[in-house]
């Protein structure tokens, strides 16, 4: 954050007028500000861990068996957040009684798309979404669910870490320290992510080296802020105008429903004619 004063005379003694500073009069206003930023971090990270939680609990809830979520357990300890979060949670997981469903879906111009949600009865939530379909304009269409091979054949399971720019000690990480990085973990591939001028590093890897691989980074002291496995496209297409404007409202349909938890899609980013139509 930019802090601004006015200009003075350099015989006058500057008054900051700056929240921040201002604290300074009150010992216990500079506690709680100092309190409230300390939760406000804990609880993301708490809140990032909880969701690894979730993505490692699909091979099983024996953490003597699953790696993947022992080294979550581990990231806890590490965190300094209650273990009594860590088994509270564990066994809200196990009680719960809807799992993880993958769908494809055709849409218009050769664009394909995979949506994931979280269904008790996977069928019945694969007809409400079907419904939602209908009310586009009938241009996606849900394939069988056998498809299940269809979708290997049009998309890839990846590994994706996304770090911070900034690492743990504060220090600026570069391009080429973060493709030398790259190599050392054998990650597959790295891109530049820049939202808003916020730089992040988006490593690409084998999935099942995605834990592994998150642990390594975090030893380094860089700031994993993404590690999970997503879909994605082994080729992109390239749709009309009024097929991305299809596509955007499809989007926003999906968007109302909290079931859906992801949409994977194998589109381009602009439509063939130039004309931008953000999805």
């Amino acid at each position: 954050m930019l802090l601004f004063r006015p200009l003075i005379s350099p015989s006058r003694r500057a008054l900051s007028i700056t929240s921040e500073l201002c604290k300074g009069h009150s010992k216990w206003a500079n506690i709680k500000g100092i309190k409230a930023a300390n939760d406000q971090a804990k609880s993301a990270k708490q809140s990032k861990l909880l969701s690894e939680m979730t993505s490692a609990v699909v091979d099983g809830f024996d953490i003597k068996k699953n790696s993947r979520l022992a080294a979550v357990q581990d990231r806890f300890r590490q965190e300094g957040i209650s273990m009594d979060t860590f088994d509270k949670y564990l066994e809200k997981l196990k009680n719960k009684k809807s799992t993880l469903c993958h769908t494809l879906v055709l849409g218009p111009g050769a664009s394909t798309f995979i949506i994931e949600y979280e269904a008790e009865v996977p069928e019945k939530a694969a007809k409400d979404i079907k419904k939602l379909l209908a009310s586009v304009d009938g241009s996606f269409r849900i394939l069988p669910n056998d498809s299940r091979s269809m979708i290997y054949s049009q998309f890839d399971e990846k590994g994706i870490i996304r770090i911070s720019e900034t690492t743990s000690d504060g220090k600026k990480l570069t391009l080429t320290q973060a493709e030398e990085i790259c190599i050392d973990v054998e990650c597959e591939e790295i891109l530049t992510i820049n939202t808003d001028g916020a730089i992040q590093y988006e490593f690409i890897c084998d999935p099942n080296h995605l834990y592994r691989i998150s642990n390594e980074l975090r030893d380094q002291q860089l700031e994993v802020e993404v590690s999970e496995k997503q879909f994605r496209p082994k080729m992109t297409v390239k749709v009309s105008t009024t097929e991305y404007v299809k596509v955007r409202d499809f989007y926003e349909i999906l968007e109302a429903d909290e079931r859906i938890k992801g949409v994977y899609d194998n589109l381009d980013d602009e439509p063939t004619n130039k004309a931008r139509v953000k999805v």
